[in-house]
């Protein structure tokens, strides 16, 4: 799906320069803000007080955050990660294009798309000179995996004044899972203690019910017997 928002827009109708899109931000759902006006960041960060003719014809195609977690990822970690702002210029798709050529192996296409984009830069060396300098970093957002960057951790907020979203946290993540499994601990707990007073009430109804009908069977039998 990634590489539908790239095509050309003469080609497709789901390519975002076809609804007339010139930036965009990819949020994945493990990314998440950290402070409130991040959205103004985002675009405080294409237009960088620019005018409207400057900011939609910026020179860089890809702004977004390094590995900054703490495993040994070797050249990986120089990657900028997809939780990021793209540019859709021409020149832009036109690259995705080139990169999209490259990846026809089952190898590659197993790579996610963010470090794929590097790797073909450093494989094909001569021209990534020409497009390294389209790719800048920013920590607008950072890209937490295994890290502990989160809105509760005040010594980061207030070390990272420009930092606004985060993407990925495996502390956090292990935290929202306990409480996940916490939840539905409480939910089955409660339909386990609800099952029986229903059944309870269930059965007093149906008692009730049957001594209503024994006792309106003995006055029509008295009825019948008096008559």
């Amino acid at each position: 799906m990634w590489k539908k928002l790239f095509i050309d827009e003469h080609l497709s109708n789901i390519s975002l320069r076809y609804h007339g899109y010139t930036h965009f931000f990819l949020m994945e759902p493990d990314t998440r803000p950290i402070r409130s006006y991040w959205l103004d960041a985002i675009v405080e960060q294409i237009i960088n007080s620019h005018t409207r003719e400057s900011y939609i014809s910026t020179r860089w195609w890809m702004t977004g955050s390094v590995y900054r977690g703490f495993e040994s990822i070797g050249q990986n970690a120089f990657h900028i990660n997809g939780n990021a702002l793209y540019h859709l210029s021409l020149s832009f798709v036109q690259f995705i294009e080139l990169f999209l050529k490259d990846c026809r192996t089952e190898s590659q296409r197993v790579l996610g798309y963010d470090l794929g984009l590097f790797l073909y830069l450093f494989k094909n060396i001569d021209e990534g000179k020409k497009f390294w300098h389209k790719f800048q970093f920013s920590d607008f957002i950072q890209n937490c995996w295994h890290t502990s960057c989160n809105e509760t951790n005040t010594e980061f907020l207030y070390e990272n004044p420009n930092t606004y979203l985060i993407h990925g946290n495996r502390i956090l993540q292990t935290s929202l899972t306990i409480s996940t499994k916490l939840e539905w601990i409480k939910f089955y707990g409660i339909i386990i203690f609800i099952m029986p007073i229903l059944f309870l009430l269930i059965t007093i109804k149906r008692m009730k019910y049957f001594r209503l009908k024994l006792l309106y069977t003995r006055n029509f039998l008295l009825r019948i017997f008096f008559k």
